[in-house]
């Protein structure tokens, strides 16, 4: 199976030493993307951040948004099934192990790395922090600068003074290679591609059912079009309702005249009271079940129902949504034909001498009034060709005027 782009999303922070982890030796169809930073865990900021990851998974089919402690307020919010959260309770700990990162942190170390430092004025903007209340935060809460040095920048050194001498602060250096990083970020593009492809394969599921539900429907419309015999519809239109939605139980109940017959279970076994009083009170075209395990489908005709179908115990009532749709392609095929078996079929008993037409609940009466009770037919009266000819010889034999 041929997947799709995966995008590994990172915020300026740790995106350039992303690249650099992974340039050595590129990943087929990983791509790495730049959002904007966001290391203040307000929720506006988060939101905004993931909607753009989301709008990048949209278009790879599937990202991972990677990131420390900002990443953790966003657990409760809304973002698209594609995109993945990578996270870890602080971004270093993809740098270092987590028991020297918590020995750093222990003696009081604010770590930064060299692309944090990149925009370190930018973040205390952020945090509207001027130089003397930038430095009374830092006295307050660390008493150094650490620098994770994780390849070769040139800058990092150059970026560590001017921050450190902002905020008052001693700086060190800590080593910190890029190896680290660089499994956790293939880790993390493995799990991720490992849902992307279960999510491709129950795509590739859902459309091979559809062409299945297709074919189904194809080869009802061909069975019903060579009958009209109402049994013999009713045999077909269930067992195509079978293969297709795979129900536990089945109920056909036949309208005719205003009566309801006998009730057909599938298969033959007690009968389900609620489901009955449900298709007898059906009044939609297509609609679930009350206790959403399945779907009623009521065939409509000219003068009221001609029958209707319960269909309960799903094996995939979840797929319902799905179903309704090809349920409604089943009710107008099998609607069609059983409209064409109620109409005229069989033999009909005319008199000989005055044409009348015996009914066998209302005795003998006009072939119009049986055509019409038997049918959806209505009539309009004229003349055919041959009888309009004979009336007109008739007019032209007829004398002009009277002999006087």
């Amino acid at each position: 199976m041929k997947t799709s782009p995966l995008q590994l999303l990172l915020c300026q922070s740790l995106f350039a030493e992303a690249c650099t982890a992974l340039e050595p030796n590129p990943v087929p169809g990983l791509q790495v993307s730049c959002l904007p930073r966001t290391c203040t865990p307000r929720r506006r900021e988060l939101q905004a951040l993931v909607d753009e990851a989301g709008r990048l998974s949209d278009q790879a089919h599937g990202a991972v948004l990677v990131g420390g402690g900002c990443l953790v307020a966003h657990q409760g919010l809304p973002k698209a099934a594609e995109l993945q959260l990578a996270c870890r309770s602080t971004c270093f700990h993809f740098f270092l192990p987590p028991e020297q990162v918590q020995s750093l942190l222990s003696r009081g170390a604010y770590l930064v790395t060299p692309g944090w430092l990149l925009g370190w004025r930018q973040v205390m903007a952020e945090w509207g922090l001027n130089q003397r209340e930038a430095r009374a935060f830092f006295a307050e809460s660390c008493t150094c600068i650490v620098l994770l040095e994780v390849g070769e920048d040139p800058l990092s050194r150059e970026n560590l003074a001017a921050f450190a001498g902002f905020v008052g602060m001693p700086s060190e250096r800590v080593k910190a290679g890029l190896g680290q990083f660089r499994a956790a970020l293939l880790e993390e593009a493995w799990v991720a591609r490992e849902a992307q492809m279960a999510r491709q394969a129950e795509e590739l599921g859902q459309a091979r059912r559809r062409l299945g539900e297709q074919a189904a429907l194809v080869d009802l419309v061909q069975r019903l079009s060579a009958t009209i015999d109402e049994e013999a519809i009713v045999r077909v239109l269930l067992e195509v309702a079978q293969s297709l939605f795979a129900p536990g139980t089945m109920l056909w109940l036949s309208h005719w005249k205003g009566q309801w017959g006998e009730a057909q279970w599938l298969p033959l076994g007690p009968p389900l009271a609620e489901l009955e009083a449900e298709l007898r009170a059906c009044a939609a075209g297509v609609q679930p079940t009350a206790a959403r395990d399945g779907m009623l489908l009521r065939f409509e005709g000219p003068d009221g129902p001609m029958g209707v179908l319960g269909l309960a115990q799903l094996a995939f009532p979840n797929q319902i949504p799905t179903y309704l749709e090809t349920a409604r392609t089943l009710l107008d095929a099998a609607q069609l034909a059983l409209g064409n078996a109620r109409n005229l079929h069989g033999m009909i008993r005319i008199c000989a001498w005055c044409r009348k037409v015996k009914d066998e609940d209302k005795g003998w009466g006009s072939f119009e009034d049986y055509l019409h009770a038997q049918s959806s037919a209505t009539f309009s009266h004229g003349m055919c060709p041959d009888c309009a000819n004979q009336l007109a010889r008739q007019v032209e034999a007829k004398p002009s005027g009277l002999a006087t």
